[in-house]
């Protein structure tokens, strides 16, 4: 291990030098992985995330697109569910992205 120490410390800035060279090899090697391994913009229906999603689907499951936060009070009592629906000024509607 000393060995290695010493070559770190005598040739630091060709070491720099090369290691930058390597990564930027690499990332011209590799930019195009992603893509290639993208099974053409389609689900392959047989895999395990496709079955589960589709589950999902047919069990009523869909996407929040809207998520609203309602602040003094407690959603869950009766009251809450009220002054919920009957105060929209008081809610602020935070819209999020769905697939």
């Amino acid at each position: 291990m000393q060995w290695l120490a010493r070559l770190v410390d005598t040739r630091a800035k060709a070491l720099l030098v090369a290691a930058t060279v390597v990564f930027l090899v690499a990332g011209a090697v590799g930019a195009g992985v992603a893509e290639r391994l993208d099974p053409f913009g389609e689900d392959a229906p047989d895999t395990e995330s496709v079955i589960a999603a589709e589950q999902l689907e047919d069990a009523g499951f869909r996407p929040t697109s809207v998520v609203v936060l309602v602040e003094g009070s407690d959603p869950r009592s009766p009251e809450g569910r009220i002054a919920s629906k009957a105060s929209p000024a008081r809610s602020r509607a935070t819209t999020t992205s769905s697939r």
